[in-house]
Formats: structure tokens, C-alpha cells, sequence
């Protein structure tokens, strides 16, 4: 688009108060030519500070879904607690991202606005995201300022991530049914390996925020397709047309989070709540397996397969002892793999996979990376330096300010106690979903993916180890041979 008429169509009074209206106590990014993200924090005071960034060539605008006291107060050196103590509040966004076309994002929509109402939300925004989706969106004076006596403004992103997912849940047998019917090409897209349908293959409600989340704010321009991201009534899903969001159609007549009544939210709190404790997994035990190699004593590994002793080279003869005597199973933190470095010639296929570029699947494997590669051994600017040339392998790269974004989330969550392990290999959304995974041999007898690299690292090692021993033998056996062939006669 011509930069003129990019200045020209945010100049427009009606346009420039809409994104006035959603500044207040957010952090605001603006994406110029080139897509470059402008520094962070930022935030606009006046409406003439939306002017001044168009006329330096922003073209379009991103927003936190979070709200502040003082955004420009906000840095990525602030820990949780901080962040709590700033943040005011925020909005639920639930971002819809289609694969199968406008028409599955609609019917997703749809049903995602039903199973809200169901639980009593009566404002509901959406805008269209400007390319092959949608937003829909609560405005942070709907929920309770309270849940179980904790703050509300300090439940993020945890809340906002349980009611995603218990919508997208919610829906998801439904939502299956409707695309098929839309289009039978899409049930083979959809079907799972068990035969089961995943609507989840062919589109994505987002749920993988971290803290400073941005979205793409109402008004702006979609930067790859110059659409307008126009919110509309809600009430007019099925019959959107992406013609309406051409910026010469746009009216700036609608908002979006405009309206809430307080505590409308409670019911839909109260039950994604309650479908997180119910879908939690249960907590990871020991189990004892006889280990002939080792004198008979017991190997302790994990429920999901992950070898205890294997990924604690250190272990002595009185831990395994201990870990004998502790009884048929007990409840143990988290698996860290300290000490240990998994190199790349040892992640699983479906790794590999991802780290050649994707598609499809991008965020959601954000969220995996990070855990991985940390388990793995990585550390923190490693991370960073694999998922930045990661994202330039992506045909269309993920924005510099999401997985940033999660990495910082995820930097500020760690403990000295335990690392987070990535989903399970038949975790619902991920590997399966995205399609990349290629089970080998040692896939068959894991179920996490950090257990393939531990093993196969394990298993070069036991090898090298062995083959050193054998060496060695040889080598003894050579010069054994060779001194007696050498050794003086007896007179």
C-alpha cells in the first residue's frame, strides 16, 4: 500500500479516536515499513502521539492485552512479583488463526460465543483480525476482581489460558461436526491416527500467552494483507464479509471491549476452573524395574518413561539402595536434567522437525522449544539463539515480540527446584497436530520427547564408554602378546 494512503487513512478523525479509545493504561507497539517492531515499553499519552508514529512510518498497531499503572514503568529485567504489582487488570482475547479459510474461523467463532453466553458473558467483542480470523473479547471489568481471595489482576496469564482452553474443549466435538459438513476435504486433515476427529489440525485458539502479550488493536491495518482489523457486531458472524474491513468500507462506528457488566464472567471463571483441576494430570510417580546390571537392585524411572538413574550419571550405589527400599512407588518433583547436554544430533525426529522451519504450528512451538531445549541442558541465551534462527527458517516468521515474549515468561517462571517439561508426545494440539511426528525406533518406548535425547545421549555414551573399554583390552592383549613374543629365551 501506498505510504500516503497509510497516512491518510489513520489521519481520519473517526479512525484516530478508535485507537485512541484502546491507549489507556496499555503498552502500545507500533510495526513500521520493513516490519519493525518499535521499542518497548511505549505507551500514548495523547491522540497526537498516534500522528507522530505515522508520520515515521508506522503502518500499523499492537496493544497489550494486559492493563497498567504506568506501562513505560514496565522492563523485561521485572520479575512476577512486579509485574503483579503493575498490572491493573486485563482482557480475555481469544485469537483464531484458520487454516481451512475464513468460513471455519466463522464457524469457530460461532461456537466459541455460544459456550460464552451458555455461562452467562453477555458482552462479547469481535473484530476480524484482518487476514483468516478472529478475535473475540471480554473486557477486564466482566470478571471478578477476586477469585478464591486472589486478585484477579494477578492471575494472568494462568486464568485467561485455563478459560481458552476449557472453551476450546467445550466446543471441540461440536466444531468437528460443523467442518465437516462445511467441507468433507477437511475430515482427512482432522483425523487423528485412533481415527478421532481434531479441529484442532486445521485451525488454532490461541492459548500460549505470556506475560506483555500483544494483539493486533481494532483499526489498524493487517500489514500483509492491508485489511483492517474492524471490529463489527457480534451478532453478524455468519454473515461477515472480509470486504467490509477494505479500509474505504470502514466506518469507525464499532468497539471493541466497549461494554461489561461486573461479575458477568463468574460463571465462566468458575468452570474453566474447575475443568483445569478435573483434565490435570496426575503427578508423576516412581515405578521400580529389576536391573540385572546393576546386582539386582531396582532402576527407578518415571510413569511417562524417563530413567531416573540414566538421567542422574552421578547416582551412587546408595541412592539406587534408597530407591529400592522407598517402596513400590512415590511422589517426586518435576524431572530436571542437570548436568546434562543433549546435542542436536540426538533430538527426537519431531524436534528436528519443527527446528526445520514450519508452517503451521509456530506457536504452539514456541511453548515446546523453550521447554525442551531447557531440559535439554540449553541454557537461556542458547534458547534464544536457536529460536531466533528458527523463525527465519519459518516461511512466515512468528513476530520478534511473541516469542520473545514467551521465552521472557518463561525465564521469569523458572525455579531452582524443577524445569518444565514440554507436552507429552500424546498431548492433544501439539506434535500429532502440527504434523511432526515421525516416530523411529526409540519413539516407540518414550512419551515425553526430552526422554528420546536423555536415552540416545545415554546410549552414545554407554557405547563410546564401551568400545573405550574394549580398546583398551585389545591394546592390553596386543602388548601382552607382543611382550611375550619379544621375551628373551632362558639359557
Amino acid at each position: 500500500m501506498n505510504p500516503s494512503d497509510i497516512k491518510a487513512y489513520y489521519s481520519r478523525p473517526e479512525i484516530a479516536k478508535r485507537i485512541f479509545e484502546m491507549c489507556k493504561g496499555r503498552e502500545i507497539v507500533p510495526v513500521f515499513l520493513g516490519g519493525f517492531y518499535g521499542s518497548r515499553p511505549n505507551s500514548v499519552q495523547f491522540p497526537g502521539d498516534i500522528t507522530h508514529f505515522v508520520k515515521n512510518s508506522a503502518i500499523a498497531f499492537h496493544c497489550s492485552v494486559e492493563h497498567w499503572k504506568n506501562p513505560q514503568m514496565l522492563s523485561n529485567d521485572l520479575k512476577r512479583a512486579d509485574l503483579d504489582k503493575l498490572r491493573t487488570g486485563w482482557d480475555l482475547v481469544l485469537d483464531i488463526d484458520s487454516d481451512a479459510g475464513i468460513d471455519a474461523a466463522r464457524i469457530t467463532a460461532k461456537l466459541l460465543i455460544d459456550e460464552m453466553r451458555h455461562s452467562g458473558v453477555k458482552n462479547i467483542s469481535i473484530k476480524f483480525s484482518g487476514r483468516r480470523g478472529f478475535h473475540l473479547g471480554i473486557a477486564s471489568g466482566g470478571f471478578p476482581k477476586e477469585v478464591n481471595m486472589n486478585p484477579i489482576s494477578k492471575m494472568f496469564p494462568d486464568l485467561p489460558q485455563k478459560i481458552a482452553f476449557y472453551l476450546s474443549e467445550k466446543i471441540r466435538q461440536e466444531l468437528a461436526k460443523k467442518l465437516t459438513a462445511l467441507d468433507s476435504a477437511l475430515e482427512e486433515r482432522m483425523k487423528e491416527e485412533n481415527g478421532a476427529l481434531n479441529p484442532y489440525n486445521v485451525l488454532d485458539v490461541e492459548q500460549n500467552w505470556s506475560v506483555r502479550h500483544l494483539f493486533r488493536m481494532p483499526y489498524s491495518f493487517n500489514d500483509k494483507t492491508w485489511n483492517v482489523s474492524l471490529p463489527f457486531d457480534a451478532a453478524r458472524i455468519m454473515e461477515f464479509s472480509p470486504l467490509e474491513a477494505k479500509p474505504e468500507n470502514v466506518q469507525g462506528d464499532a468497539v471493541f471491549l466497549g461494554k461489561f457488566e461486573e461479575n458477568e464472567c463468574e460463571t465462566l471463571v468458575k468452570n474453566a476452573l474447575d475443568f483445569a483441576i478435573e483434565m490435570k494430570p496426575k503427578a508423576a510417580t516412581l515405578k521400580f524395574k529389576r536391573d540385572e546390571k546393576k546386582e539386582g537392585l531396582m532402576r527407578a524411572i518415571y510413569e511417562d518413561g524417563i530413567i531416573v538413574s540414566d538421567s542422574r550419571p552421578g547416582a551412587s550405589q546408595a541412592e539406587l539402595e534408597e530407591m529400592m527400599r522407598s517402596g513400590a512407588s512415590r511422589e517426586i518433583k518435576p524431572f530436571s536434567a542437570k548436568g546434562i547436554k543433549v546435542p542436536e544430533e540426538n533430538f527426537p525426529p519431531c524436534v528436528k522437525k519443527i527446528l526445520g522451519g514450519l508452517l503451521d504450528g509456530r506457536k504452539r512451538s514456541v511453548f515446546m522449544l523453550i521447554n525442551f531445549l531447557k531440559v535439554s541442558g540449553y541454557s537461556w541465551d542458547e534458547i534464544e539463539q536457536k529460536l531466533a534462527e528458527w523463525n527465519e527458517k519459518n516461511p512466515e516468521q512468528l513476530s520478534e515480540a511473541y516469542w520473545r515474549g514467551q521465552l521472557e515468561y518463561a525465564k521469569t517462571h523458572e525455579t531452582p527446584e524443577q524445569v518444565k517439561l514440554p507436552p507429552n508426545c500424546d498431548n492433544a494440539g501439539y506434535y500429532k497436530d502440527i504434523k511432526v511426528c515421525i516416530p523411529d525406533g526409540i519413539c516407540h518406548n518414550i512419551k515425553n520427547p526430552v526422554s528420546y535425547g536423555i536415552r540416545k545421549s545415554m546410549l552414545d555414551k554407554y557405547l563410546k564408554k564401551t568400545k573405550k573399554e574394549k580398546d583398551e583390552k585389545n591394546k592390553d592383549k596386543k602388548k601382552k602378546t607382543t611382550n611375550s613374543t619379544t621375551a628373551p629365551l632362558n639359557q
